[in-house]
């Protein structure tokens, strides 16, 4: 058998090299060219990246486009993180777009997402300005982390918001947060009460009204029971971050009702309204734990804040006796009408930090209450006429002089004769 030459082995090696090298450059110019006909094709119909559509648009042109909505969304909108009444906008320095990354993954006839980047350490971060430590640690922040990017991804141009409530683990429940007790309530009254009034519930930024929401006028209720449970409502409002919208008070302290904490309701008009500044809900609930013991309890999540009510500058002012005498008293008996004293108290509410730092005092209310005066129906004593005129002529002298600094103060005597039981 004729052997192969090495010449003739090497040129068909050569050969065969060359062919597949030429094959090659071949398919890469074409996969080359192919690219760079992808790269400046515009963007198809109905595609966009975030919020922001694209469509007709060459890569460099949607970079630019995106860029600009950014700087327009940072100037006219935000993206804030809330929990209860505290809220901040998240700084445009902390989350961070990759446009070209964005663009460059981007396909053709779809909603693309616009990667947003924020660093956990940079959430944490954020956290503590409308938290504290404890609450931290209970927030899934992975979970908040990743919605954070997804709503700045968007490019929405309206406020976003996210609450922080949605990202508690399941070691933080609404639970009591303020209650307040009322003892010797009509015990009729108490029980259907009770029995009628279901727990209300105040929606996030809400609103409250105790004639509105409560059907006070579905019962039989009493005016003075109803400002009782009303001022209930009111006194463990007090211990929350509620704001009070409405409140009235009477011109005299009604019985069985605390001094300071007086919520005065009727169906003439008067109401106890008030406002949730929470991101949450909350809820009014009567509860009844002896026959004649009413309890509010008001429940929601717990803040991390401290709410207490401080009562200062509570006086009494005394009220005077009133000595006016009269003829034909019944049985000749005395007539009296008790009085009642006056007071004046100013009511604060003091927010603390979960370390007992006062970071506010607000006064709440300064009631005033004015005394009612006794008065007593006297006889007129068997005197004769002349006697009764002298005697009631020098009284009325040293009355109008000294009515100011004297605590009882004798009125001129009636003598025409007739009966009078009138206290005026």
């Amino acid at each position: 058998m004729e052997k192969r030459s090495p010449s003739y082995l090497r040129i068909l090696t050569i050969v065969i090299l060359s062919t597949a090298f030429i094959m090659s450059c071949s398919q890469l110019g074409a996969f080359a060219y192919g690219k760079i006909s992808q790269t400046d094709q515009p963007f198809a119909a109905n595609t966009s990246i975030g919020t922001v559509l694209v469509s007709g648009e060459s890569k460099k042109q949607a970079t630019e486009n995106l860029l600009h909505s950014i700087n327009e969304r940072q100037t006219k909108s935000g993206l804030s993180l809330t929990f209860a009444d505290r809220k901040m906008t998240l700084p445009v320095h902390a989350i961070q777009f990759s446009l070209e990354e964005s663009v460059r993954d981007a396909k053709n006839g779809i909603d693309n997402p616009l990667v947003a980047t924020i660093t956990e350490s940079n959430v944490r971060q954020l956290l503590k300005e409308i938290a504290d430590e404890k609450l931290i640690e209970t927030v899934k922040v992975s979970e908040l982390r990743a919605e954070i990017q997804k709503q700045a991804g968007l490019l929405d141009m309206n406020e976003q918001v996210i609450s922080l409530t949605d990202f508690f683990d399941d070691s933080v429940s609404v639970s009591v947060i303020a209650h307040a007790k009322k003892e010797n309530i009509d015990v009729k009254s108490l029980s259907s009460w009770v029995e009628s009034t279901p727990p209300i519930k105040i929606p996030a930024f809400g609103e409250f009204s105790f004639m509105n929401d409560l059907s006070v006028n579905a019962g039989n209720w009493s005016d003075e029971f109803l400002t009782q449970a009303a001022s209930l409502v009111y006194e463990a409002g007090l211990s929350t971050n509620l704001q009070i919208l409405e409140r009235n008070t009477s011109k005299e302290l009604p019985e069985g009702v605390k001094l300071g904490f007086e919520a005065k309701v009727n169906r003439n008009g008067m109401d106890l309204k008030l406002a949730n500044p929470n991101d949450f809900e909350m809820t009014i609930a009567f509860k009844v734990t002896q026959p004649d013991v009413l309890i509010v309890e008001i429940s929601g999540y717990p803040t991390g804040r401290q709410y207490n009510v401080v009562v200062k500058d509570s006086k009494t002012i005394p009220y005077r006796k009133i000595v006016q005498y009269t003829a034909l008293l019944p049985n000749g008996k005395d007539i009296k009408v008790k009085g009642k004293p006056g007071y004046s108290v100013s009511v604060y509410r003091e927010t603390q930090d979960p370390l007992k730092k006062k970071l506010e005092s607000v006064q709440m209310s300064n009631d005033f209450y004015l005394p009612v005066n006794e008065v007593v129906l006297r006889e007129m004593p068997v005197e004769s006429e002349t006697e009764i005129e002298e005697g009631a002529r020098l009284d009325g002298e040293v009355n109008e002089q000294q009515a100011v600094e004297k605590d009882e103060i004798i009125l001129r005597p009636e003598i025409s004769g007739e009966k009078d039981n009138s206290l005026e």
